[in-house]
């Protein structure tokens, strides 16, 4: 079952006119909630309705961060799921490797840096896979390559998806704690 919760279902508010009182729905003051917190709000909502069912929540770059997942994440447990685009610019990290010698403080949250997803896809270019899929209701062909990796603002591991098609790509980014092996750091 596929569910689709446009924002503006709930009609953002600018926080200032929300504080000057110039607003009133049902002749009651409306209260301020970030997009974040309006987007939780309303996936609460609907999974009251499939409680049964694990959600997996498809967003846009903008959603994709820690803003959503930490709460979404505490409100329904490890049965939600995030895939999201991931931006081009975001720093990506190799998984943590277990100490053998023990040293002096805190063990590493983040081993060496990898780099951005645009030079990741670049330099791994040669690792993609070939894969035909149906798109736009044609059978296409298109190259896709994926890795494990560490993304500091989600503070998880996370699997990574680059899909090359002709001469651009795309980065998408699956946060599923259970099956990927969720270390918050």
């Amino acid at each position: 079952m596929d569910s689709c919760l446009p924002l503006s279902h709930c009609y953002y508010h600018l926080k200032k006119d929300i504080e000057l009182n110039c607003l009133k729905y049902n002749c009651k003051d409306v209260e301020f909630r970030s997009k974040h917190e309006q987007s939780i709000y309303m996936l609460c909502y609907i999974v009251t309705e499939f409680f049964k069912s694990d959600i997996l929540v498809a967003t846009d770059s903008w959603f994709g961060n820690n803003g959503m997942w930490k709460p979404l994440h505490k409100e329904l447990g490890d049965g939600v799921h995030l895939i999201s685009r991931l931006r081009s610019n975001n720093n990506l990290f190799d998984e943590p490797s277990v100490p053998t010698i023990k040293r002096r403080g805190r063990p590493r949250k983040h081993c060496h840096k990898l780099g951005t997803a645009s030079t990741l896809a670049y330099r791994q270019r040669i690792l993609q896979q070939e894969n035909s899929v149906n798109l736009y209701g044609k059978e296409r062909t298109l190259k896709a390559y994926d890795k494990v990796i560490m993304l500091k603002s989600l503070k998880c591991q996370i699997r990574v998806v680059w899909v090359y098609r002709k001469t651009q790509w795309v980065a998408f980014f699956f946060c599923r704690p259970d099956s990927i092996g969720r270390r918050d750091c």
